[in-house]
């Protein structure tokens, strides 16, 4: 047993805060430049319950406790980051030569956006070290080429700048890659991952990729990133709240190899090598994790 749980959340006075505590409201207490937020939980009972704990994963869009945050919209946020990343998109010799070697001979945005993802999702090795300001900001295209590793914000980075070294236009898109985004809470902490939105033609839509995974094919995200709201990061009015594509780009079918003696029905799958340990578990940026607190439990 736990005989207090307790959560205190001191801010300056004149800052304004949005809070969202669905479950237990704080107590607040205000001096003359500060206000504190206090929650705490008394003989706190382990639980034991197996059941409960086999569909605790089911139970992610319930979200945090505790949710706070100094950003007053989504478009804030988006303009925030698309400055963050924007101070590492820088185009020098090394990004740009790479890239016109990669599009040599193609014609068309698409071509040139298809042969600098191929060379970016398998031959930049996923490897997350975030540090400090680095749980949130890229590090430059040039240096994860030169490296040849990065996790999924280097990975977007340096494709997009590459994208921008032939003429096209990209954009981060922060995504959380299990949990239901909640609308009503503005905030970076509440995503995982970075994914890639590229204007490959001169309408409105938007080509989506990730090239975290290394195996997926260009133009095609992951099932769990459709069909959800993210933050497309921009400073300008494309800035905000977006939905990911519901349906995938790439036609399914199943393949039935039958012998003269026995047809089969059985589907050919190919195989992939595994994803990231961070893409399967839903953990791809540890810096955008929202903290998920164990029911009666603000930590």
């Amino acid at each position: 047993m736990v005989h207090e749980d307790r959560l205190e959340i001191d801010v300056p006075k004149s800052r304004e805060v949005k809070l969202k505590t669905p479950k237990r409201q704080p107590e607040i207490h205000e001096t003359a430049d500060r206000r504190i937020y206090t929650w705490s939980v008394n003989d706190i009972e382990p639980d034991r319950d197996k059941e409960k704990d086999k569909d605790r994963d089911e139970d992610e869009d319930a979200g945090p406790d505790v949710q706070l945050t100094t950003f007053t919209s989504w478009q804030q946020v988006a303009q925030w980051y698309a400055k963050l990343q924007g101070e590492r998109m820088t185009v020098d010799d090394s990004v740009r030569k790479k890239a016109d070697e990669l599009t040599k001979g193609a014609d068309t945005p698409t071509e040139k956006a298809r042969r600098l993802y191929d060379f970016v999702a398998p031959n930049i090795r996923y490897v997350s070290i975030s540090l400090g300001v680095g749980r949130y900001q890229p590090h430059s295209a040039s240096d994860v080429l030169q490296n040849g590793y990065g996790d999924c914000k280097d990975k977007h980075t340096l494709f997009s700048a590459m994208l921008r070294a032939e003429g096209i236009q990209s954009y981060p898109v922060l995504i959380n890659s299990s949990r239901k985004l909640d609308v009503d809470v503005p905030s970076p902490a509440q995503f995982d991952h970075v994914i890639t939105a590229a204007r490959l033609g001169s309408g409105t839509a938007l080509t989506w990729l990730d090239t975290t995974p290394e195996v997926t094919p260009f133009g095609l995200i992951l099932y769990q990133l459709r069909n959800k709201q993210a933050v497309l990061a921009s400073e300008d009015s494309e800035g905000g709240l977006q939905r990911t594509p519901a349906d995938s780009p790439i036609k399914t079918f199943m393949h039935s190899p039958s012998t003269a003696s026995s047809p089969s029905l059985a589907p050919s799958m190919p195989r992939l090598r595994s994803l990231p340990r961070e893409i399967a578990t839903g953990r791809c940026a540890p810096a955008f994790a929202a903290i998920r607190r164990p029911s009666g439990r603000i930590l």
